[in-house]
């Protein structure tokens, strides 16, 4: 059952990832739509490709925490020349229903002018803190396993079930903690990175109008500083279940990115997990004890 844990929590864990890619690749796409000019005299829908060429590896130069992404015009990557083009039939899906997909491994976005596809943002799912070295729930594992065999030795029985309970204790808790960290790594690095683009865009495209950056942060909030204070903040700052970050979009014009911390809603995993953890060991301890041999 311990596996089984463990195993449980890589699910809302890797889900935190995959909804960081998806929300990057929706950022990076409305980024490149506003900042891009049309072509001059282009007929049809489409950007100017060498305005768009440089737009997407200027992108590289921002420091955004999630680097790994690829821009496609029509099915040519712009940003890297040696990698995977976009298959004609994954261009022909974005057309026919224009939302974030996923192919390869990677979200795909489609890259629209005046709604129709012309191109996509592909970006690679991220690897969060919670996934490196196995995560915190990794070692609850082995302190669980550690526990578990302690709880094994000649023990009276209410003792040996104290143990096997503190081993699914530690397992759940750890493994909890995983998935709650994982949700507010990704939501912070969205914030933070929806705010540097928002910022670039607007230096790019002379705009300081919120409604003009606001598919930028598709699922924010994004409004005037409604302090003084609010507007000297620097960094991510927490209120309640919000993540916030200012945005400096001008001298003097101080706007704040605001986005639903995604934290607190994983409140439902800690049951789940707890129950999974205590599961195993206390069925282990349910059994040595029956195993006891009776006093005669």
């Amino acid at each position: 059952m311990g596996l089984v844990t463990y195993g449980v929590s890589r699910v809302p864990v890797t889900a935190a990832g995959r909804a960081l890619a998806e929300r990057t690749a929706a950022s990076i796409a409305a980024y490149l739509a506003l900042t891009t000019p049309r072509p001059l005299h282009g007929v049809g829908p489409g950007y100017d490709l060498p305005r768009l060429l440089i737009r997407a590896r200027g992108l590289e130069s921002l420091p955004r925490s999630v680097a790994r992404f690829e821009v496609y015009h029509g099915t040519a990557p712009l940003v890297a020349a040696t990698a995977r083009p976009l298959a004609p039939s994954e261009l022909a899906a974005l057309r026919d229903t224009p939302v974030v997909s996923w192919s390869h491994g990677v979200a795909v976005a489609p890259l629209e002018d005046d709604g129709t596809v012309v191109g996509a943002v592909a970006v690679a799912r991220p690897r969060l803190a919670a996934e490196r070295w196995g995560g915190l729930g990794l070692w609850g594992l082995v302190l669980a396993l550690a526990l578990a065999y302690a709880a094994s030795r000649p023990r009276a029985p209410k003792t040996r079930l104290g143990w096997y309970a503190l081993a699914g204790l530690a397992l759940g808790v750890t493994s909890y903690v995983d998935v709650r960290r994982a949700a507010r790594e990704a939501t912070d690095r969205w914030v933070l990175d929806t705010a540097v683009l928002i910022g670039d865009a607007a230096r790019l495209a002379h705009t300081r109008a919120p409604d003009r950056l606001a598919p930028l942060a598709a699922g924010a909030r994004l409004a005037r500083a409604d302090s003084p204070a609010a507007a000297r903040e620097d960094g991510l700052t927490r209120s309640h279940d919000t993540v916030r970050v200012a945005v400096r979009l001008g001298p003097g014009r101080r706007y704040v990115l605001s986005a639903q911390d995604a934290g607190p809603g994983t409140a439902a995993w800690l049951f789940l997990l707890l129950a999974c953890g205590f599961a195993g060991p206390l069925t282990l301890g349910a059994a040595a004890a029956r195993s006891e041999p009776s006093p005669s």
